[in-house]
Formats: C-alpha cells, sequence, structure tokens
C-alpha cells in the first residue's frame, strides 16, 4: 500500500498514489509502522473531508507525521504539479516544527528538502 515511506527528524511522511480511501486507512492500521495510533485515528476521523480530495491530492500533517496523497492523476504533468504543490506542504510542517520560518534567508533550506522528497519519492 505505502509506495514511498520516509523517517525524517523525528518524524515521517508517506506517499501513496490512487488508492481507494477504505484501503488507505486499512492499511495504515495493519502497518503501524510509520504513523501514531493518533494520527491514523485523525485520518480516519476526517474521513468527509479527506476521502472526497482523494481523487485529487491532499497533504494531511501534524508537522511530525505527513500523509500525502494522490488520486488519479489525468497526466503526467498533472501528477508533478500535484505532487510538489503536496511535498511542499510536507516540507513546510517539518521545517516550521523544527523553527524555521519560510524567508529569503531560509528558502534554500525549503527548495533542497522540497527537491530531496520528490527525488525519493520518484525513485
Amino acid at each position: 500500500m505505502v509506495a514511498f515511506a520516509l523517517e525524517i527528524y523525528g518524524g515521517s511522511i508517506v506517499f501513496v498514489n490512487n488508492i481507494p480511501y477504505d484501503s488507505m486507512v486499512k492499511a495504515l492500521k495493519e502497518d503501524g509502522e510509520f504513523f501514531t495510533k493518533e494520527f491514523v485515528e485523525h485520518i480516519e476521523s476526517n474521513k468527509s473531508t479527506i476521502e472526497p480530495v482523494t481523487n485529487g491530492a491532499i497533504t494531511v500533517t501534524n508537522g511530525f507525521e505527513s500523509l500525502i496523497i494522490l488520486g488519479k492523476q489525468t497526466d503526467y504533468l498533472n501528477f508533478h504539479n500535484s505532487l510538489s504543490h503536496e511535498v511542499f506542504h510536507t516540507v513546510h510542517a517539518t521545517l516550521k516544527r523544527k523553527g524555521f520560518k519560510l524567508t529569503n534567508a531560509s528558502e534554500e533550506a525549503y527548495a533542497y528538502l522540497t527537491g530531496w522528497i520528490t527525488e525519493k519519492i520518484l525513485m
């Protein structure tokens, strides 16, 4: 089920692609390796918000744990557009938790981490 998982800065990032919501939640519950029980419960309790978007793209994060969900994308360019958009949400939450603010002085850290996570997902 998990297309990509990464532990980073004491947290974790999981990327899933084109998986029905209920199947994804079931697999996250059974896996138990990457997310806390509370985060999976948060994902499950917000089904009405998350499920309709899983045909597009959404990131669910608490700053420590991030779930990037991409639904069926219309084409290659749309996939990359959605992926980079959602990875940036994850990067922002991760670096905010570490005390960063997006400024001219810190933008390279955001750019580097966005590129690095995107590369790991696409490998």
